[in-house]
Formats: structure tokens, sequence, C-alpha cells
């Protein structure tokens, strides 16, 4: 996998705004994100043998330009939603879709534990870009907001999984956050 550096984190920003994916807040809206690459998003309120979702090929005869669809499950919070439509974009961005057959004959991701870690890094990377993540954390600092204040803070402000925060934090390597993994500070 192809780590982001520094100049990719901004290409990605500049993607962003021009694309009207990023909000003034620094909010990414992933549905707009995966509709700018021609992929639907659809829920699922059924029993699922599934608990997050997956992207896979619609019919091959079909008119879309490119004919991929993420599926969740509707059931899941709005955090965990947005969590996984992105895990599911980056496998689509970062996989060849062509050559992976599931079970049942259809053109699906066949997901390896090193796609799924980079996947995680990615879809962490697309719903927190650096820059605006970087700022809220340098702004509590000033407050002096605890470090668990700090990860609910940023996971509400980007509408993120608690766990998504304290792995993107990590892969920054912000002090606070590394320190509260790693059980070193007790601060509420």
């Amino acid at each position: 996998m192809k780590v982001f550096t520094d100049q990719d984190e901004e290409y990605m920003l500049d993607f962003f705004e021009e694309g009207k994916v990023i909000d003034d807040t620094g909010r990414v809206d992933i549905m707009t994100l995966s509709m700018l690459f021609g992929i639907s998003v659809m829920e699922l309120d059924e029993p699922l043998s599934f608990q997050s979702g997956f992207i896979s090929r619609l019919d091959e005869a079909s008119d879309i330009a490119n004919p991929c669809a993420i599926i969740i499950n509707m059931n899941m919070s709005n955090e965990s939603k947005r969590f996984y439509i992105a895990k599911e974009l980056a496998h689509w961005l970062m996989y060849d879709m062509e050559n992976t057959v599931s079970d049942d004959g259809n053109k699906a991701f066949i997901p390896t534990k090193d796609r799924i870690t980079d996947c995680t890094i990615m879809a962490n990377n697309l719903l927190m870009p650096k820059i605006p993540f970087m700022y809220f954390v340098n702004d509590m600092r000033k407050d002096h907001t605890s470090p668990r204040g700090m990860v609910k803070i940023l996971a509400e402000q980007f509408e993120v999984p608690f766990q998504s925060v304290l792995q993107r934090g990590s892969g920054l390597h912000v002090e606070e956050i590394v320190q509260l993994i790693n059980g070193r500070t007790m601060a509420q």
C-alpha cells in the first residue's frame, strides 16, 4: 500500500473542496464523495449475514458507467455507516476488483487481513483529513482539553467512531492520543 504523504493529503483536501465534499467544519460528506466516483450507496434493512457493509459490482449489463454499489446495514449508527462507506470506497480506490469473485460467483472484493488494515487506514484518512484534524487538535491543546475529551470531541466533529479517532490520531503521532492508547494517561 502507498502511504499518504503530506502532499497527498493536501491534494486530497483540494479535491474535496473542489467537489464540495468537505464543509467549513472539516467534515467530509462521504455520500457525495462516493457519488463523485459513480458509486451508489444502498442501505438494507433485513437480517444480513454481515454486520457492516460490502462493495460489489452491479449487473454487467447495467447502463451505469461504473456499476458498483456499496451496501451497508442500515441498523448501524451514523458514525459506523460513514466509516464503513469510507472503508468500502477505500477498497474500490486501492484494489482492482476485476479479478475477484465471491463464493456466489459475483464480482466482489475478497478481503484479506492486509487489505482490511490498509482500507481502515485509508477510510480514516478520507473521513478525517490531516489539516482539519490537526487544526482541531491544536485548538484543543490551547484549551488544555483532556486526551479523552479530545478524542470524544474529534469523534463528534468528524462524525466517526471513537476507535477511528484513536487510529487516525496514532497515525498522525498526536502525543495525547498515543498516550491514551498506551494507557499512560487516565485523564477524563
